[in-house]
């Protein structure tokens, strides 16, 4: 299946990738991703860049922050909530 054809005409998207019934087999039109993967990773690079800008502290106090939501994004795709979690209670 390729990306750019939706599974049928009467179902939406899945969400995730691992959802398709041919995931395993998953292919990409390149001419459709290479723009934007392009944009993605000048915008990175304009990120680490302001980041490096504002300083070590600064720095390492943004690497923190984004490897956490980076966790609790991945805990939700899990069903697991953890941002919503105190003391130790769902």
């Amino acid at each position: 299946m390729a990306l750019s054809t939706p599974p049928d005409a009467g179902r939406a998207w899945p969400t995730y990738i691992h959802e398709l019934d041919d995931w395993p087999s998953f292919r990409w039109d390149p001419e459709r991703i290479t723009d934007p993967l392009v944009r993605a990773s000048r915008r990175q690079a304009q990120i680490i860049e302001n980041v490096l800008a504002a300083g070590l502290p600064a720095a390492r106090e943004a690497t923190v922050r984004n490897l956490t939501a980076s966790a609790v994004a991945s805990s939700r795709i899990e069903g697991e909530y953890p941002d919503r979690c105190k003391n130790g209670q769902h």
